[in-house]
């Protein structure tokens, strides 16, 4: 390769580059695996939710997980996952949905296996740093007509994650409510466990670096004929 193309290579392969550093949110490492919250589920509470603050570059989701125990019978617990913007100030959700799980089940009616664990990928989910949000299950709309509960795994450590905190709605099923009534919380639930991934996004090309990226491969393609 002659000099112009190992110079337009170095060139487009420094423009193209991404950034895919990880990082964590989590309490799960302060949790002893059984301490709980009661009770989530179509008879009651029907919503669960854990704020959270975005920060530093990762400021994209990509999973997150909670813990649920369904040892109330008689019925198991229908529920999907769900992320939406936090207003601090008034403790609501606000705007649209950000992200919505298909609906999911627990499994262990009755509770033999103990907690289960739920992880929900959200596709790389791309949020605000700095900005608030709420991510919850929810029964809510997907209710059967049996009543049955869970235990959501939780810290009663306030100090376990400061910049959050476990919020509930006893909505029924009116999903309606999530964004014009206050959720409430309590001083002595501190936060629910969880854990949660981000990535920082892609950096997409800039049109200078996919002009580079012609130019280098004209550059190649007129190497290999000169040799030839």
């Amino acid at each position: 390769m002659n000099k112009l193309g190992k110079a337009l290579s170095v060139v487009v392969v420094s423009g193209l580059a991404s950034v895919a550093n990880a990082g964590v949110i989590e309490t799960v490492s302060g949790w002893n695996g059984s301490s709980e919250i009661a009770a989530f589920g179509e008879s009651n509470s029907a919503t669960y939710g854990q704020t959270f603050k975005v920060g530093g570059s990762e400021t994209q989701l990509d999973s997150w997980t909670f813990f649920l125990n369904d040892r109330v019978n008689p019925d198991y617990v229908d529920f999907a996952f769900y992320v939406m913007d936090w207003d601090a100030a008034t403790t609501r959700a606000t705007g649209s949905v950000l992200f919505q799980s298909a609906a999911v089940s627990s499994t262990n009616n009755g509770g033999l296996d103990g907690m289960e664990e739920f992880t929900f990928n959200t596709g790389g989910l791309n949020l605000v740093g700095g900005n608030d949000y709420i991510a919850f299950i929810s029964s809510t709309g997907l209710f059967d007509g049996q009543t049955g509960t869970a235990y959501a795994g939780s810290l009663r450590d306030e100090s376990a994650y400061l910049d959050g905190g476990f919020f509930w709605q006893n909505n029924g099923n009116s999903a309606g409510t999530w964004d014009t009534q206050s959720w409430s919380s309590g001083s002595n639930y501190g936060d629910l466990a969880f854990s949660a991934s981000f990535s920082s996004a892609a950096k997409v090309p800039e049109p200078a670096s996919l002009l580079l990226l012609g130019l280098g491969l004209a550059g190649l393609g007129f190497s290999r004929r000169t040799k030839a």
